[in-house]
């Protein structure tokens, strides 16, 4: 073992969860990218939503750097467990258990085995590991510039550390892990890192009936934050599918925790037994701050089988008195304040609806909201028929919804002359 390898893994076995602060120094050798800030955990969520996830974890009293597909922290543990229970547009939390400089597949292998493994994965739990390679150097066509083989020989050492101690290994489920590994190697640059959230963040626990073309909790979140609702001003989706939007809204507006209804992969790591008290202290402050919901949030869709899986989908937590679901044509807009926010994710051709029908209905809506003096519309779609409607966007977001490209508007009728 080389002196750094060995310097690390004394620093993480002495206390694995020691938070690393901006003043800890490294060697420059361990960044993952080149840049100075040193993470102790990284939140990833959907490209070109990176700034809306900063600006709520900056909410949650985070030091943070913005990085492409995520965002770098400073932190706890606890801190890391507050981001699983309070983040609504981070998919994955990753907590960073090492880095290290690599040149060949046995200097990965050695870093792995150097890395506290006792801490994370035992017989008894299945395993994955991820990883992902960019920037490799020359022409490298080594295992280190290959993320599937990188993959494949780190997990070949978490199975034979788990081998040497209990005489038994462990068995692989990459589909649905116990407890997953995350390897990001960026000029022979590895950070290593261990998800904490199993299921991603989008996952809340809530949606037991689902649509045909569902979008993510996540995403959903991200066009309120967008939107800059809060969670004060009425609130409609007038194509409002399983429900996903109106239920968000409703929890934003309460202060209701996203996490609070779900398992996490943490829950599975062999420290569990430790972390149990501080994770159900965290829990227990999130149920004291949640509120009664005080401003009209209305789910509509013209189908009655759909909001009754709207209706299915809010009494998992609590909603279904709450939220107003209608059975409405999104043709015909009625009885909702002036003021109010329309937050919608419309079919768009892609598995609903044909186009000339689509492009009617965009036009429809546009003309039963433009009724509303002070209305405005939060609207995730295509280019396509966006332009149905007979004024830009004020503001716009290009995202991904699923594989689809898509663009976020927001339209407000105070800007339209």
């Amino acid at each position: 073992m080389n002196q750094k390898n060995a310097s690390q893994k004394r620093n993480f076995e002495k206390k694995p969860f020691k938070q690393r602060g901006p003043g800890r120094k490294e060697n420059s050798h361990s960044l993952p990218i080149e840049h100075n800030f040193r993470p102790d955990f990284m939140v990833t969520a959907a490209r070109q939503t990176e700034t809306l996830l900063r600006e709520e974890l900056k909410e949650l009293g985070l030091h943070t750097m913005e990085v492409p597909g995520g965002v770098l922290c400073h932190g706890s543990i606890d801190d890391a467990l507050r981001v699983c229970l309070w983040s609504r547009i981070g998919m994955r939390v990753l907590w960073a258990i090492g880095q290290d400089y690599l040149q060949t597949e046995k200097q990965l292998y050695a870093s792995v085995r150097n890395l506290p493994l006792a801490d994370w994965f035992d017989p008894e739990h299945t395993l994955a590991v991820f990883a992902k390679v960019s920037a490799t150097r020359g022409n490298d066509t080594g295992v280190l510039s290959k993320a599937n083989l990188v993959a494949l020989k780190a997990k070949d050492a978490i199975v034979d550390d788990c081998r040497s101690r209990f005489h038994k290994r462990p068995n692989v489920n990459k589909a649905r892990p116990d407890v997953s590994m995350a390897i990001h190697i960026h000029n022979q640059h590895a950070t290593y890192w261990i998800e904490m959230q199993g299921a991603p963040l989008s996952q809340r626990g809530y949606r037991i009936a689902e649509g045909i073309a569902p979008l993510k909790q996540t995403l959903a979140a991200a066009m309120l934050r967008y939107a800059r609702w809060d969670g004060k001003r009425p609130l409609m989706d007038p194509t409002c599918g399983s429900g996903t939007i109106p239920i968000e809204a409703a929890m934003i507006a309460t202060n209701t925790a996203p996490g609070l209804f779900r398992k996490f992969g943490f829950m599975r790591w062999p420290r569990w037994d430790e972390l149990k008290p501080r994770w159900q202290k965290l829990i227990d402050e999130a149920n004291e701050k949640r509120s009664k919901l005080r401003t009209v949030i209305v789910g509509a869709d013209i189908h009655l089988p759909t909001i009754r899986k709207c209706r299915q989908n809010a009494s998992q937590i609590g909603f279904l008195p709450a939220i107003e679901w209608r059975v409405a044509d999104a043709n015909k807009i009625k009885r909702v304040p002036e003021n109010t926010l329309f937050v919608m994710n419309p079919p768009y051709g892609e598995r609903i609806g044909d186009k000339a029908t689509l492009q009617r209905l965009y036009t429809s809506i546009w003309q039963q909201i433009m009724k509303y003096s002070k209305a405005s519309i939060c609207m995730i779609t295509t280019d396509e028929y966006a332009n149905a409607f007979d004024t830009p966007a004020a503001r716009g977001l290009n995202v991904l919804n699923g594989r689809l490209r898509c663009r976020i508007g927001l339209f407000e009728k105070s800007k339209i002359k």
